[in-house]
């Protein structure tokens, strides 16, 4: 009488071996599992937890910091600023003699509340318009520096603003950022 089967003991010892490294495997993987999302849950509680303390990037900010930058009042420094972002970025042909130069800037509107962005943003055209004229009226040598760039978002910050107190009766904005600016 043949039996198909086989008993432990006509098993190789290698044969075994396998067999219970495969049943252990998966306990293994889902070990590890819970174990890298254990660790992805608590870095992500800690960066949620922290914010952006170590990492200020609003002049505002960091004039409330002890850092260089701009102040605003009291009652600015305590508000969550809202951006727009003015889209598509701007491309312009950079005022130059006998050489072709292009400016390509990413703008952002920021201002500290809802309502006020929407009011700007039924006057993205005019604020396009004036911008287009601003970036199309510079020299290469003027974006080439940070200075210049500084000096560039000053300009775009203070014409943004007398447009829109020409316009609606307020400035609504309360600065320009230029997040992107490329020159070729």
């Amino acid at each position: 009488m043949a039996t198909t089967a086989f008993d432990d003991a006509d098993r190789p010892a290698s044969a075994a071996v396998p067999a219970a490294k495969a049943g252990g495997r998966p306990w293994l993987l889902i070990g590890v599992v819970v174990l890298l999302s254990v660790a992805l849950a608590v870095t992500g509680t800690l960066l949620f937890v922290s914010g952006d303390k170590a990492d200020v990037k609003d002049p505002a900010d960091a004039a409330a910091a002890g850092g260089h930058g701009h102040a605003k009042s009291g009652a600015d420094a305590t508000k969550t600023p809202l951006y727009l972002e003015v889209v598509p970025p701007f491309v312009v042909n950079l005022n130059e003699a006998g050489a072709v130069h292009f400016l390509q800037v990413e703008v952002s509107l920021m201002a500290y509340d809802q309502p006020t962005l929407d009011k700007v943003r039924e006057q993205l055209p005019l604020i396009r318009h004036h911008l287009v004229l601003l970036f199309g009226d510079q020299t290469f040598a003027d974006i080439r520096s940070q200075e210049g760039k500084v000096e560039l978002q000053g300009k775009a910050r203070e014409i943004v603003r007398e447009a829109l107190t020409k316009a609606v009766g307020a400035p609504l904005v309360e600065d320009v950022y230029l997040t992107s600016v490329v020159g070729q």
